[in-house]
């Protein structure tokens, strides 16, 4: 059984690198010819940009917020260092995971161990509240643009099929306890239902919380390329909302889907008719502001601490 879970696990990792590969091929080929424009290099609106880095402190309150509002619910008080050190920490090792999904690492060490295996089923439960906004938005983005940035054989019965599995993940969000059944852990099964039902209302807080981080992201996103003189409008919103989908989905292996991201962004806001470079610049820039930045800060922070 280890060594067929093994050989399954092996399997997955090498499709996702897989993936990866040919993500980052098409970012090579894409720009490998480009006739590069000047003009497109250059920031035409700063204050727009400065809105852009102010709103990153906001993104990461929000998180914030969701892991007081974990540690509130398993019934743990600690001193505010702890709980602002295991913040960081969670910080940095989510940083070298897919979508973030890691931070339960750095947060969890910082607790005795009967307390982690709690902590981590409720990090997760705020992690799963972001994938299933970032997928119903983004959905939603798909549907009213009518349109995609590939040539679907499905035709349009694709946006009902986008819209379906959106749906099944935010039922599922709200309906776990179904899933469990199939779980053959039974002490892991009784542990997470007894903090559901202890907290009813967790998930719906946790949700409001995605909600409004999703928010940030967007308007986040739309100030960097305004800031280098892209057009906007309600569809270039919907584009966003559609970009955050894909990217979700798009496979990864660390540092916050670096390379990946980019990738996923030109062939999204390609179909938009945005400029490839200025895609380029305005989602490494989003990357550098809210990941790359915080997680530099926390190390340091974290350093001085230990020290």
């Amino acid at each position: 059984m280890a060594k067929a879970i093994k050989n399954r696990q092996t399997i997955f990792n090498f499709l996702k690198l897989l993936a990866l590969v040919t993500l980052i091929f098409f970012l090579i080929q894409r720009f490998k010819n480009q006739d590069w424009n000047q003009d497109e290099m250059n920031l035409k609106h700063l204050g727009f940009l400065i809105i852009g880095i102010l709103l990153m402190p906001l993104n990461w309150w929000t998180e914030w917020r969701k892991w007081t509002l974990t540690l509130d619910c398993a019934g743990l008080q600690s001193e505010k260092s702890t709980v602002f050190h295991s913040f960081l920490a969670g910080m940095v090792t989510g940083m070298l995971t897919p979508n973030m999904l890691g931070n339960f690492i750095g947060r969890i060490l910082y607790f005795d161990r009967k307390h982690r295996v709690q902590l981590t089923l409720l990090t997760l439960i705020g992690s799963m509240s972001q994938f299933v906004v970032t997928m119903v938005v983004g959905a939603l983005g798909v549907i009213l643009l009518q349109k995609l940035p590939f040539e679907s054989p499905l035709g349009t019965a694709t946006y009902f099929l986008i819209a379906l599995v959106s749906c099944v993940f935010l039922v599922l969000y709200f309906r776990m306890e179904w899933l469990l059944k199939f779980i053959r852990k039974r002490t892991f099964v009784s542990g997470l239902l007894a903090l559901l039902e202890r907290n009813k209302d967790l998930r719906i807080r946790m949700l409001g919380l995605g909600i409004f981080r999703h928010l940030i992201f967007t308007v986040q996103f739309a100030c960097v390329l305004y800031a280098f003189d892209v057009d906007l409008n309600a569809t270039s919103v919907l584009w966003i909302w559609q970009f955050y989908f894909w990217v979700t989905l798009a496979p990864s292996l660390f540092l916050g889907k670096l390379g990946v991201r980019e990738s996923v962004a030109v062939w999204v806001f390609a179909a938009a008719g945005m400029p490839d470079f200025t895609v380029l610049i305005a989602t490494f820039s989003i990357w550098a502001m809210n990941l790359f930045l915080p997680t530099v800060i926390s190390l340091v922070i974290l350093k001085r601490a230990k020290t």
